[in-house]
This record gives structure tokens, sequence and C-alpha cells, in this order.
């Protein structure tokens, strides 16, 4: 049942003559004018920490599995970057025969080109 302001005043009153003015307005004040039927009672409360903990709960499932998946997907990108290096070693390796076949091939054209130079010369 809605209290109404009659019902207030009448309320405010009667702390007034048990206690004073000073009280009761500051008892007034502390109380809403609200309807009791929008209180929560202790049953409202506990079910809404029951409900409270069931989502929790749910969040803490999801988290853990979004983790799981996280933990996989960085795996991948961790394997990712390891073929990654084994490509670019292999590379350098390449690099390396080619960069030593290259100087080889040159003293070996340098070496004939003197060769002939100096054949030419002694038969002349």
């Amino acid at each position: 049942m809605p209290v109404d302001e009659r019902t207030r005043l009448a309320i405010r009153n009667w702390f007034a003559t048990q206690l004073n003015d000073e009280l009761a307005d500051a008892i007034m004040e502390s109380m809403p004018p609200i309807e009791w039927t929008q209180v929560a009672t202790k049953d409202d409360v506990a079910l809404m920490g029951r409900e409270l903990r069931a989502e929790t709960a749910e969040l803490r499932a999801e988290l853990h599995e979004l983790r799981a998946e996280m933990h996989g997907e960085f795996a991948g990108v961790h394997n990712e970057f390891a073929s990654v290096r084994n490509e670019l070693a292999d590379f350098r390796n390449d690099f390396v025969d080619m960069k030593r076949w290259t100087v080889m091939s040159g003293i070996g054209i340098a070496t004939s080109s003197w060769a002939a130079a100096i054949a030419m010369v002694a038969l002349n």
C-alpha cells in the first residue's frame, strides 16, 4: 500500500513527539517515499546473489575457453615464426654458397685469363 503525504506527515509528527523535530526530520529524510513492494527482502538479495554467482561462473568458463583458444593461436604464431626463421637460415646458406661459387668462379676466370695471356706472350 503506498504511503501518501498525509500518512508521512503523521509519521513525522509521531517521531517529533517521541524524539524532537530535528531527529524526526532526519528520520523522514532517510526514508524515501517508496512503496514497500519496492523494498528488497533478504530472499530477493539471496536470489540476486545466486544469479550473480551463476553469471560469474559462466564468465569464468568463457574466459578459460578464450585463454585456451589464445594459447593455441599463439602456439601457431610461434610455429610460423620458427618456419620463417628456418627459411631465412636456408636463404642465408644459399647466399653464402652462391657467394663462394661466384668468388671461386671469378678466381678461375682470372687465373685462366692470366694463363692465356702468359701463354700468348710466351708463344710470341
